[in-house]
């Protein structure tokens, strides 16, 4: 069926070609409404973008500040630590060294004291001992002296007065021989010279 109708040089479309139209106008609109979304989409999602790329550099610096500062944190308990060691080796060195040298000077002087005492105590006995010694030596040669003397002097004592003894003994014996001999055989010269001494 003709729809078009023609009046003044003026087309009145049919409603074939309306429905066309209405369907390509809600089409463009449909298009047009799209294109903006899209386009508020992109401007979103940029500015998120933006913003998460903000967001993510200023964490990210976090991360770094954090990171610094905990190396130098690390670096300076290493530091301390380091120092505190090589303090403690210095103190204990030290120590070990003048335990050391006190030992070595306790038995250098114990050994030279011991060698002292040894030495003295050796020559203030051997002095002892030889003092001692001539002084029992001389006491003994005196004793021994004394005793020979002693022994000597009765000996002579006693040979001289055994001596004189005998003598006496012999002398007595002999004036007795003497008389009895002269008694004896002088018997009658004696009455004579008594006869004689009487008519004196």
């Amino acid at each position: 069926m003709q729809a078009n109708y023609s009046s003044n040089n003026y087309t009145i479309p049919s409603i074939k070609e309306s429905i066309h139209i209405h369907e390509h106008s809600t089409r463009l609109q449909q298009l047009s409404n799209r294109d903006y979304s899209v386009s508020t989409n992109s401007k979103t999602s940029s500015s998120s973008c933006c913003c998460s790329s903000s967001s993510y550099s200023y964490s990210y610096k976090w991360y770094i500040v954090v990171v610094v500062v905990v190396v130098v944190v690390v670096v300076v308990v290493v530091v301390v630590v380091v120092v505190v060691v090589v303090v403690v080796v210095v103190v204990v060195v030290v120590v070990v060294v003048v335990v050391v040298v006190a030992v070595v000077v306790v038995e250098v002087v114990i050994v030279v004291v011991v060698e002292v005492v040894i030495v003295v105590v050796v020559e203030v006995v051997i002095v002892v001992v030889v003092v001692v010694v001539e002084e029992v030596v001389v006491v003994v040669v005196v004793v021994v002296v004394v005793v020979v003397v002693v022994v000597v002097v009765v000996v002579v004592v006693v040979v001289e007065v055994v001596v004189v003894v005998v003598v006496v003994v012999v002398v007595v014996v002999v004036v007795v021989v003497v008389v009895v001999v002269v008694v004896v055989v002088g018997g009658g010269g004696a009455a004579a010279a008594a006869a004689a001494m009487r008519q004196l």
